[in-house]
């Protein structure tokens, strides 16, 4: 081949190499974008529960205003609306140990592989 003459198209090794490197770039793209999803659902998921969480602490401290707080735990199976599966919620009451007016709330939701839980304190003073 003389060397006026231009090379025309590319061979079969540049587009074997290309398509190597597409392939990998392609699966690369989609394993992101399956983690991404995955942990948008969690977030979800752990959203609802601390809600759910947080309503049931905000039950105890109405109890205490309304004059019927009363400590021990409840327990109870749910559904809710964005986790698949049935839910836990354990509220735990108990009052702290050389205070006679402070307890602590413990309020956990949990359901299949995840959990969340909320520590917090109320003041009784009718204990």
């Amino acid at each position: 081949m003389s060397p006026s003459r231009r090379r025309r198209g590319v061979s079969l090794a540049e587009v074997m190499v290309a398509t190597a490197f597409m392939a990998v770039a392609v699966t690369a793209l989609l394993q992101t974008i399956w983690v991404v999803h995955e942990n948008e659902s969690v977030a979800k998921n752990r959203a609802v529960g601390l809600a759910t969480a947080e309503t049931m602490i905000a039950e105890v401290r109405t109890s205490v205003l309304d004059g019927t707080f009363a400590t021990g735990t409840t327990s109870s199976v749910v559904t809710l609306p964005g986790i698949k599966g049935d839910v836990t919620k354990t509220r735990t009451v108990t009052q702290v140990s050389g205070f006679t007016e402070l307890y602590e709330v413990v309020a956990k939701v949990a359901w299949s592989g995840d959990s969340v839980q909320l520590v917090t304190y109320v003041r009784y003073p009718d204990g």
